[in-house]
């Protein structure tokens, strides 16, 4: 999405197997709502170029070798919220990566299974990533252990099985 702006709804989406990112924002003020992503080949959620909004109630789940990351951030931090977000593998992988400067604000998250929890690619600084209110301080902190996002009952994920 490019410059996608506060106007737009991103509600209930499914993306599966898709071969590069699940969701990516460049720039824009956009929310999305609802969002299960699966083994998707490269970054699940995506954003640069100043994304500053938020994506709430997220499933992310990695079952086969090859993807990137749960979340790749990049560039300057315009701090995007991240609210009830849970990322899955079963094959290690890294969750979190933020390049350059970028950060955000991340509230009930739950990461499980990845080799690499948070990753700052470019040595910025861990303090622009806030979880449950504090600033890391390192990442190695393991404050990802959130509730799952629920997402039984969401029967546009489960009318595709």
């Amino acid at each position: 999405m490019y410059a996608v702006g506060s106007g737009t709804t991103i509600d209930n989406v499914s993306l599966v197997n898709g071969a590069d990112d699940g969701v990516e924002f460049f720039g824009g003020t956009v929310n999305a709502t609802n969002v299960y992503i699966e083994n998707n080949e490269d970054d699940a959620v995506d954003w640069t170029e100043g994304w500053n909004r938020a994506i709430t109630n997220t499933y992310v789940l990695h079952t086969i070798d090859g993807f990137s990351t749960a979340v790749e951030a990049d560039k300057d931090n315009f701090n995007p919220t991240f609210e009830n977000f849970t990322a899955v593998s079963s094959t290690g992988g890294t969750a979190l990566q933020f390049k350059k400067e970028s950060g955000a604000t991340l509230t009930n998250v739950l990461i499980t299974g990845y080799d690499t929890n948070v990753e700052m690619k470019d040595d910025g600084p861990i303090e622009s990533v806030i979880v449950d209110g504090v600033p890391m301080t390192s990442t190695n902190d393991d404050v990802f252990n959130g509730t799952a996002v629920d997402i039984s009952g969401w029967s546009w994920i489960n009318a595709r099985l």
